[in-house]
């Protein structure tokens, strides 16, 4: 059983270090969750606390997302057009057991961006090689985003891995990150749903984002000091985490079901 003053820390550097990504996936192939009717709780959430934890979540995701560390973890793969076009050039059966078919997060700088069949934009990666680039096939949703690119440009989407044409490996349903953040941070919030509707059949990490945004609420007044639920909220409202001592976590957490 983890130390309660740890985890407390890890909660401090997870959530005033890491800053806020929100976005929306526009295909909405993953509808946002409806909150839990307050009739339908075993554990009582008010709006702001429910907020708060969606928050937390988004965070957390936002900074597996991004390579650093979370309580939640996700399986995207991240790496540069440089690094994915050198593990092809030397091996490609390698490259495509490291990349086909996964979920990756590509880095690189924009070369061209041009149309395929059908006018369907592709944005292509520069490499560093002359002939080599990595192509980019936006998701439907996203194709429009193409026009507002520019060549020279630094970005970073999510892609699944495609094959590789005459030496440039392809990638395809590229979308912005914080769009991925957003459909993954709804499937949490599932749990979440489930946590507080009394099934306890759920990850760990999700109970202790419940913990922590209900101990915040109870703390803070139901974030009195906010005019919104949103990341300047979030880093006041963990302050009072110093405040709390380790035999007051134990107990909220007790009463939660909370594994500390």
């Amino acid at each position: 059983m983890k130390k309660v003053l740890k985890w407390v820390l890890i909660v401090l550097v997870v959530l005033i270090i890491i800053g806020i990504f929100a976005g929306k996936d526009k295909d909405g192939s993953d509808k946002k969750p409806e909150a839990v009717k307050s009739s339908e709780q075993k554990i009582a959430m008010t709006d702001k606390e429910y907020k708060m934890a969606e928050l937390i979540i988004n965070n957390d995701v936002m900074n597996s997302l991004n390579g650093n560390d979370s309580q939640i973890t996700t399986d995207y793969i991240r790496v540069t057009a440089r690094e994915m076009q050198q593990t092809y050039a030397s091996n490609e059966a390698r490259g495509d057991k490291t990349y086909k078919g996964k979920n990756i997060i590509i880095t690189g700088i924009i070369k061209s961006i041009d149309s395929s069949i059908g006018d369907i934009p592709v944005v292509s990666l520069n490499t560093g090689e002359m002939f080599s680039t990595v192509r980019l096939h936006l998701a439907k949703p996203y194709r429009d985003m193409a026009a507002d690119l520019d060549k020279n440009q630094k970005i970073t989407l999510a892609c699944v891995g495609d094959s590789v044409i005459i030496g440039s490996p392809g990638l395809k349903d590229c979308k912005p990150v914080p769009a991925v953040a957003s459909k993954i941070t709804n499937e949490q919030m599932k749990f979440v749903n489930k946590f507080i509707k009394g099934n306890n059949e759920v990850p760990n990490e999700i109970k202790q984002i419940v913990l922590l945004a209900k101990v915040l609420g109870k703390e803070t007044g139901d974030f009195s000091q906010c005019q919104d639920i949103n990341s300047q909220c979030m880093n006041d409202s963990v302050k009072v985490l110093k405040s709390i001592s380790k035999e007051k976590l134990q107990e909220e957490a007790k009463l939660l079901g909370v594994e500390m």
